[in-house]
């Protein structure tokens, strides 16, 4: 997994799946911040926190988007992402 994007001036860039995985073990092992800094070598508990929230809204933002899905008139639904999410959460 990529950890870093690139270096932007004193600081490195972290990438966007480096932040999803940290969140996302955050939210499915129930790590605190500073554990989860800990654990990923995150200098900042504080940058944790940024990126469990931002998950968790894009989390929200897919969970709105299923339930347009599933009131479409065509009937069809795809209940496997909708299931994927409640488990997250």
């Amino acid at each position: 997994m990529e950890r870093f994007i690139k270096k932007h001036g004193k600081r490195w860039v972290w990438s966007p799946t480096f932040k999803m995985h940290v969140a996302r073990t955050v939210l499915d092992k129930g790590l605190s911040y500073l554990e989860a800094a800990e654990l990923f070598n995150i200098k900042r508990v504080k940058t944790v926190g940024e990126w469990v929230k931002q998950f968790r809204k894009e989390l929200a933002g897919s969970n709105a988007i299923d339930m347009v899905t599933q009131s479409s008139p065509t009937g069809a639904v795809d209940l496997s992402l909708s299931d994927h999410i409640t488990e997250l959460q």
